[in-house]
């Protein structure tokens, strides 16, 4: 760690802040409890057996925080991996995500909002809006979630309505030009009846310059939420939630670190450095995700016990025209990568939950899940800089690729807590899952597209179905082993279903329709509480291996004699290491924060891969057959998986008057380098690196009004998310940068009723 670095973490240590998670215990400081829903009870954190991180809204607003790119930073065990699209992005928990562009695989680490399983992962990742908190929930979760997430769940949960009239909003804006603006209105409607009516909106203005056109790296993204509870009885609640969400950016400049010497790119004159933060291109690349969600939930509490139903249904698309050409004389004319998709989204859950405080308390239910994507991708050719082409701006379509993907998905599941004694408590869980899948595809491609060489693709039509049925079951024992501290242990299987190939390779694919990715997850854990509840200290230690692990792989194809990408299982990997959740209430105006995450993460079979341009026989890649070359990843690390990752966060308060607090609060987050390419190219290492973020503000004493300066990146530490090469462009190196690869400061500003 350089001396700026240090610096750094010793001004997030003793920084200062307000206590949002100070309570009071017979006058003395302690740390707020935080009730959960992880087990489908409102439990508190340190009672339930699971690894889960949980992040409040009230922090996500105070670090001004809306977009789930940045919650690495509240979880290290949780990545984000951009990419040029809505799409082609992915998340990972532990070291593992999905990693294919097939759109007939569901995500490894599955996201929900107010309980429903995101129609895709674009729709995913639209920006948090009215948030009460965020559970992430470590490691294979098969049992409660409605679609099985065989790495982990992102929980989002956002505000109910209110009995009592209330109102909101908040601005922010800072130095890049990043706007930010939310608000929400809530209240009682009659004596039954309850509204909620929320919004957001966030606009960034480009921050990689184009020499060339238009500028990228923006950000153009709008949602809105009403909810209304019904209260028609004493034991009988209905809620009812709409919700819209859009975004539209340009996306996403990749500025080059070196050029090949009369490559395309040098020619172009595109901009180069090792903190480059320039490109050139011509071409407007442009993003289109929306969604809409509806949803209907009612409860039931006849007795003790509760009795649920929750219906939904989402409507999403999303579209990218990605174009990565250099500057050429038909700026504006070509599609080089238009996506479109469209996705319909059914669910029915219904669920009985059991009085609770009894030997045996128990959840049982059923689970219904109806998919269906429709998506088109077409690539054109453009040849123009390309020497053997016979005239400039070669047109054609060189590739087709209609497909239709369906999931009908039906489940049944239970759990029981066994309360043996007092101190001790056993937990199972059984479900059983049943899938059908189908997929529709048709590939073609123009003729006049590539009349000197071989099409992208043959054309060809598959129609593939299969169905699977398959159980994941969870066994866990907890044990008090003091009043505030817990020991568990647990073992458990999950289950993600069949996954179907709608990459062009999938009309000729062996298996069109791979099997289910199954995870055996090992975990022992403490959560505890400490002088007088102002220190708690959770702890997880697990191992997860994965079978079947379904990702993209190279494979010889018998007929053509080539390498084909195809989505297949590919083999095993493994995942293990320890979390850590620490807090201390110091005094009550001083707090601090370390949430860390070491992870070792590695495949142990994953033939038939990829091999990286230039990659040579000594370096791995071998010649499987004449003209074909391919490498053998087993043993080495997952790509996007830093060893050590951690935020230590430090919060004071003082007084300014009898009306007005200040505070001061500050957070430094830290990653391991990295390799960021999944097929292991060195080119692609990321070296480590750490920020310092810095809040001073003031609020009013009634809660009414507040007010901070801020500093994103304080000590402007350039860092990278990504690096690569485009050997056909001439791009020996190229990154991807974060917003916040340089300091943002800025103001924010917010109102209560």
């Amino acid at each position: 760690m350089d001396k700026r670095s240090r610096m750094a973490l010793l001004a997030a240590v003793f920084v200062t802040a307000p206590l949002p998670g100070v309570a009071a215990q017979g006058g003395k400081p302690a740390l707020e409890e935080i009730l959960v829903t992880a087990t489908k009870r409102t439990e508190r954190l340190q009672d339930v057996p699971l690894s889960v991180n949980v992040v409040s809204g009230d922090a996500l607003e105070k670090a001004l925080e809306n977009e789930i790119s940045r919650l690495s930073k509240f979880v290290p065990s949780f990545r984000f991996i951009d990419a040029a699209n809505d799409v082609s992005r992915s998340v990972s928990i532990r070291g593992v995500g999905t990693n294919t562009f097939s759109r007939g695989v569901e995500q490894s680490v599955g996201t929900l909002v107010d309980g429903i399983v995101a129609d895709s992962l674009a729709s995913s990742l639209l920006d948090f809006g009215d948030v009460e908190r965020i559970e992430v929930l470590h490691g294979p979760q098969g049992m409660l979630f409605g679609k099985n997430a065989s790495a982990g769940i992102v929980n989002i949960i956002t505000r109910d309505p209110q009995r009592e009239l209330g109102a909101g909003l908040n601005g922010s804006w800072d130095d890049g030009d990043e706007r930010k603006l939310s608000g929400f209105l809530t209240g009682p409607l009659n004596d039954t009846l309850a509204g909620r009516a929320s919004f957001y909106v966030t606009k960034l203005d480009p921050f990689i310059d184009n020499i060339g056109g238009q500028d990228t790296s923006d950000r153009d993204e709008w949602g809105a939420r009403a909810k209304l509870e019904w209260l028609p009885a004493q034991d009988l609640r209905v809620l009812l939630t709409y919700a819209h969400g859009e975004r539209e950016p340009h996306c996403c400049g990749a500025p080059a670190i070196a050029l090949t010497p009369g490559g395309i790119a040098d020619t172009a004159g595109a901009p180069t450095g090792n903190q480059n933060d320039r490109i050139a291109n011509s071409a407007d690349s442009t993003n289109h995700t929306e969604v809409d969600t509806y949803i209907a939930r009612l409860e039931w509490t006849p007795g003790n016990y509760n009795l649920a139903s929750v219906t939904s249904f989402t409507d999403g698309s999303a579209d990218a025209d990605v174009r990565l050409l250099f500057p050429h004389e038909s700026d504006g004319f070509l599609d080089p990568n238009l996506a479109q998709s469209t996705v319909e989204l059914f669910t029915q859950e219904f669920r009985v939950t059991s009085p609770g405080d009894e030997f045996l308390d128990w959840i049982a239910g059923a689970y219904y899940y109806d998919k269906q994507e429709d998506a088109t991708l077409l690539r054109n050719a453009d040849l123009f800089f390309i020497g053997t082409a016979p005239v400039p701006d070669l047109i054609g379509t060189s590739l087709i690729n209609n497909s239709t993907y369906r999931n009908t998905s039906v489940a049944l599941f239970a759990t029981v807590t066994a309360n043996i004694t007092d101190a001790f408590r056993v937990n199972t869980g059984l479900r059983f899952n049943y899938d059908d899948v189908r997929v529709r595809q048709f590939v073609d491609f123009e003729p006049t597209a590539f009349p000197i060489t071989s099409p992208e693709a043959p054309p060809g039509t598959q129609d593939s179905e299969r169905d699977d049925t398959g159980w994941s079951w969870r066994l866990s024992a907890e044990y008090d082993v003091a009043d505030d501290a817990m020991l568990y242990a647990s073992v458990g299987q999950g289950y993600k279903g069949p996954g179907g190939n709608t990459l062009p390779t999938g009309t000729r694919a062996a298996e069109p329709i791979i099997d289910p990715e199954i995870p055996t997850s090992y975990e022992l854990g403490l959560k505890s509480q400490w002088w007088d509840s102002r220190v708690r200290a959770n702890v997880a230690l697990f191992h997860t291996r994965f079978e079947d692990f379904q990702t993209a792989q190279v494979r010889l194809n018998p007929s053509t004699q080539t390498l084909d990408f195809f989505l297949a299982n590919a083999g095993e990997l493994e995942t293990q290491g320890v979390e850590l959740d620490l807090a201390v209430q110091a005094s009550d105006k001083l707090s601090l924060t370390l949430v860390a995450a070491y992870i070792d993460a590695k495949y142990n079979e994953y033939t038939g891969a990829q091999c990286y341009q230039g990659q040579t026989e000594a370096q791995g890649c071998f010649e499987v057959a004449p003209g074909v070359r391919s490498q053998d990843l087993s043993g080495t690390p997952l790509w996007n998986s830093p060893d050590l990752s951690y935020t230590l966060g430090a919060q004071y308060g003082f007084s300014v008057c009898d009306d007005v607090a200040g505070y001061v609060v500050g957070s430094y987050t830290w990653q391991d380098e990295i390799l960021s390419s999944a097929i292991g190219n060195p080119v692609s290492r990321v070296d480590d690196y750490g920020y310092t973020d810095l809040a001073i503000g003031l609020t009013s004493t009634d809660g009414r009004f507040s007010g901070q300066l801020f500093a994103k990146n304080l000590f402007d530490q350039f860092y990278r998310t990504s690096t690569g090469e485009v050997e056909a462009l001439g791009i020996a190196r190229n990154h991807t940068l974060a917003y916040t690869y340089q300091r943002r400061v800025g103001i924010s500003l917010s109102w209560r009723l």
